[in-house]
């Protein structure tokens, strides 16, 4: 979809954006956060994490996706096929890389790291995959093939 520089930037923003709004409601959802806690989420983590989501997924998880995901890819598959296979390549690799940076982040256990990320993960990959796949990922393409009229 997206073919220039600006495309895809403006691309990897609106993901950002969304990706980061649905994770952090769901994650504050989750843990029944209190309203004091919620306002600091969208002052404070909300920039956080959508600095860190924009630059995993520019710089390790988007490469990585579209060259594993051309590798499970046969020739001629189809435009759909193409973008279900590189979604989930990216949910596959975002969401531990996201899950890390979370419990580095807001759960400060470096005692016991590895358990809580492990958790984190498992508890985010289910909706990771599913608000990519069912809302994120078709409204954000829609969005951007409005935006940029694509023929």
């Amino acid at each position: 979809m997206p073919e220039t520089k600006t495309e895809k930037l403006f691309f990897l923003a609106m993901m950002g954006i969304v990706m980061t709004i649905g994770m952090e409601t769901y994650n504050l959802l989750f843990i029944r956060a209190s309203l004091t806690h919620i306002f600091r989420a969208a002052v404070i983590d909300f920039p956080l994490m959508l600095g860190t989501v924009m630059t995993v997924q520019c710089f390790v998880a988007g490469p990585a996706a579209g060259k594993i995901a051309a590798l499970l890819l046969p020739d001629g598959a189809s435009e759909l096929r193409q973008t279900f296979t590189r979604s989930s390549c990216t949910v596959l690799l975002m969401c531990p890389l996201m899950s890390l940076a979370a419990t580095l982040y807001f759960k400060r256990a470096l005692g016991d790291l590895s358990t809580v990320w492990l958790v984190t993960c498992l508890c985010n990959l289910p909706m990771a995959y599913l608000w990519q796949m069912l809302i994120a990922g078709p409204l954000v393409r829609r969005t951007f093939r409005h935006c940029f009229r694509q023929s």
